[in-house]
């Protein structure tokens, strides 16, 4: 398939009279590749789904909120940066530490980055109103979700451009993507509590989009420099994320067709600013190790983590990361088996992808759109590969760095590689916008399994069943499992060692 023609403005001038030789003024884009006209449709888009999951499985009283363990761990972290400064740990995260123990500790994992746009809202709401929203943090947090999907749609545009789709079915398969990331469960989840994974991958998709639009533009030095500052907000977010991320691209740069000229762009775009980030937070932890020699710090170690100390708690090998999921689902009280499951848009995603790479081999398919599915699928296989024990205790937090380059698969590369084959007649991507109108809403359902509505009925199936047979009566047990969730009592999630 053919790149997106681009008007050249270095064509030889014909003969002219004196004084008509001047350049002519630069063309406008077509509305339909101007990037901010383009967000503002997708963003459209996902305020659809926004509005409507606030209307539906969003719709809770704030009360919720204040018992459910993330959304109280969030709370207690960012109002010891409200009250006692955010550079007072210097910038590290900070947290009660377990009753009854009656002192701080300082939580070394993670830089806390995912949380300072919602410290810097709860600050002035603090500011203004004396006391921390706990609805205010639960927008902001699917507002994170709601841009995150927004640009994705908007790289799916991109990257369905390229590969010959005209604008309007470019639009539809953006549009499909939008929807199922903003509704998958582990995205709506973040309601309770922000992410640092999904805070890296809005960085990540920057990353890519500018990537994308270097190819047709000349790299001036300001698209330089916030490429590079992309990357150190990326790694700051989420370092070991990104650090595979930036290494998953050194390896797709490597075998598919190395220049050296690109060698020397990644060394100074992605892994220098990665490199720094990383030097940043190394000196926080050295600061706050001399100024609070007497603070605990705590998190879960390199050992741990990968399992390579041969715990086997949790797991037996990588093979459980897909078969283990009763761990996980062991912190929520309710309706364990619809959890965490995703298993035929996994299958499906996977063989669209290694369709679409097999694709780029016959040249079906343009360089880019196979780097960024390698780029983000890499991400999440060497993630899981080092760090198997922690993906199969929280796959509520990795699933999604898996979750988004198998749907741009499916719902953009796919569908516009089989539209080739039919003369783009915009039939596939009926099909494909279809379906991920039904896997939104099928998505929306196991979210809402996951943190049923006050007051609900919850059991097992065949006890379920029974209530809706005329000669049947509510179990006792039931009644009691009923009672239990609507006392507010969410799970508390495993924290690693």
């Amino acid at each position: 398939m053919s790149e997106i023609a681009q008007p050249s403005v270095l064509s030889e001038p014909a003969d002219e009279e004196p004084g008509e030789n001047l350049l002519p003024p630069p063309q406008r884009r077509p509305l339909l590749d101007r990037t901010a006209f383009l967000f503002v449709i997708f963003l459209a888009v996902g305020l659809v789904v926004f509005t409507a999951s606030f209307l539906t499985v969003h719709v809770r009283p704030s009360s919720l909120l204040t018992e459910n363990p993330g959304s109280i761990r969030a709370h207690d972290r960012i109002m010891i940066w409200v009250t006692r400064g955010y550079f007072h740990y210097f910038g590290l995260v900070a947290e009660p530490a377990p009753a009854p123990a009656n002192e701080i500790v300082i939580y070394r994992t993670s830089t806390g980055a995912h949380l300072v746009s919602t410290f810097i809202l709860e600050k002035i709401w603090y500011t203004i109103f004396g006391r921390y929203s706990w609805r205010l943090s639960a927008v902001h947090n699917e507002l994170v979700a709601l841009l995150l999907s927004a640009l994705l749609g908007l790289l799916a545009y991109r990257l369905t451009r390229r590969a010959g789709l005209d604008p309007p079915l470019a639009i539809a398969a953006g549009s499909s993507i939008v929807i199922v990331v903003f509704t998958f469960p582990d995205n709506l989840s973040l309601y309770w509590e922000m992410s640092s994974q999904a805070t890296m991958l809005v960085f990540a998709t920057l990353f890519m989009l500018i990537e994308e639009r270097g190819l047709d533009e000349r790299r001036t030095s300001r698209l330089s420099i916030f490429q590079g500052v992309v990357v150190f907000l990326m790694t700051y977010s989420e370092k070991i994320a990104a650090l595979a991320l930036i290494s998953s691209m050194a390896v797709t740069l490597f075998l598919l067709q190395p220049r050296r000229e690109r060698w020397r762009r990644f060394l100074l775009l992605a892994v220098a600013p990665s490199f720094l980030a990383l030097a940043v937070y190394g000196l926080q932890l050295s600061a706050a190790r001399i100024r609070f020699p007497d603070v605990k710090m705590v998190g879960s170690t390199f050992m741990f983590r990968s399992g390579l100390d041969g715990e086997s708690l949790y797991y037996g090998d990588h093979l459980d990361i897909a078969h283990r999921r009763d761990v996980a689902r062991s912190n929520w009280p309710v309706n364990r088996p619809y959890l965490f499951r995703w298993t035929w848009t996994f299958f499906l995603g996977a063989a669209s992808a290694l369709l679409v790479v097999a694709a780029y081999v016959f040249g079906r398919v343009p360089r880019i759109g196979v780097e960024v599915l390698v780029w983000l699928t890499g991400t999440w296989v060497l993630y899981a590969a080092v760090f198997s024990q922690a993906v199969v205790i929280h796959p509520y937090l990795y699933d999604v760095l898996l979750f988004v380059p198998l749907v741009l698969a499916l719902f953009a590369l796919m569908p516009a590689l089989l539209e080739s084959l039919t003369a783009r007649t915009g039939a596939i991507l009926l099909v494909s916008v279809l379906a991920a109108l039904w896997l939104s809403l099928f998505q929306m359902r196991l979210y809402a399994l996951r943190y049923p509505m006050p007051g609900t009925t919850v059991g097992s199936p065949p006890v379920a069943a029974q209530l809706h047979h005329p000669d049947s009566s509510p179990s006792p047990r039931l009644g009691m499992t009923a009672c239990l969730h609507v006392s507010g009592q969410l799970p508390a999630r495993r924290r690693m060692k």
